[in-house]
């Protein structure tokens, strides 16, 4: 929440957020995978809540899919989720993505497909 805070106030141009492995599984509705609070939603409220609506972009690099983080924003399309896990969809009114970088990966090819997805957010 400090990082989002520190951007919205222009104290910081950007951050780059290491949250719990895994915090990306608490759903809406129920915890899994040993997860029972999201990382990224407590953040996003918090900023939209003092601060106003916002846009937000969240990459999940971990090698599962990011479930929780879909789950709680799925219809929210000012969330862009980036999602490398092992198959490749849009969702979520065209703001929810999955890049296949599943376990046939190579590091050479695990990159190459990281590097194009994001290229358009720099």
């Amino acid at each position: 929440m400090e990082a989002a805070e520190k951007m919205l106030l222009g104290e910081i141009k950007n951050a780059l957020v290491f949250t719990a492995g895994a915090g990306h599984h608490a759903e809406r509705d129920f915890a899994w995978g040993g997860t029972y609070a999201s990382c990224a939603g407590p953040a996003i409220y918090n900023a939209r809540t003092r601060f106003g609506h916002g846009r937000f972009a969240i990459l999940d690099t971990d090698c599962h899919h990011g479930n929780g983080t879909r789950d709680i924003f799925l219809e929210d399309a000012d969330v862009l989720h980036v999602c490398f896990y092992d198959s490749d969809r849009i969702e979520g009114k065209g703001a929810k993505i999955c890049v296949d970088t599943g376990w046939h990966s190579t590091d050479e090819s695990y990159m190459r497909r990281k590097r194009h997805a994001v290229s358009f957010l720099t």
